[in-house]
């Protein structure tokens, strides 16, 4: 009898073992920590050009992180990073400056939808986390990147920050393997 029940135990516990559901607090702590991407921003680095177009507000942005010290202007040509620009690049004859505004990570789990007893999808909540050099020049460098024109022609509206840092929820893949779930 003892032959007969535990190897029909062993195969209850395997295929119960098999099925496992993956929860919200599982899919939680498996994307805890994960990067969910940058956001990356821009801005000008000649006030003369921008005083030209007319455009005063820019300007005077651009002049408020001169004298904050981010970026470091010669006369109304061109202006380079300064010493308070950690994180800022470019600038001078390499165009335009580039900083990273920050990056998304995990605010929490929405939903899980497993469509079979092997693969699932989370509805992820993302934040976003700004970069010490974003949250403390967040105005100004809105000020020089909203709505800014790209392409050459003028015909295409680079996204603002404010519409690529906004909240997001992400539909993430999940799959069971033998040591259990991973997110694709």
């Amino acid at each position: 009898m003892y032959r007969v029940i535990m190897p029909l135990m062993l195969v209850l516990f395997f295929t119960g073992c098999t099925k496992k559901k993956l929860d919200r607090e599982t899919a939680a702590k498996l994307l805890q920590g994960r990067n969910f991407g940058t956001v990356q921003g821009s801005f000008p680095s000649t006030p003369g050009f921008i005083r030209f177009q007319g455009n005063d507000d820019a300007y005077n942005a651009l002049m408020q992180l001169a004298q904050a010290g981010v970026i470091s202007c010669t006369g109304t040509d061109t202006c380079a990073p300064g010493p308070n620009g950690n994180g800022v690049s470019g600038g001078a004859s390499m165009g335009p400056f580039r900083y990273t505004a920050g990056s998304f990570s995990l605010s929490g789990i929405e939903g899980v939808q497993q469509s079979s007893p092997t693969n699932a999808t989370v509805q992820a909540r993302l934040v976003f986390q700004p970069s010490p050099l974003y949250s403390q020049h967040k105005e100004l460098l809105d000020r020089l990147q909203n709505g800014r024109m790209v392409g050459g022609t003028g015909m295409q509206v680079e996204p603002a920050l404010a519409q690529q840092t906004a909240s997001r929820v992400e539909q993430i893949q999940f799959a069971l393997f033998d040591d259990g779930w991973r997110a694709q």
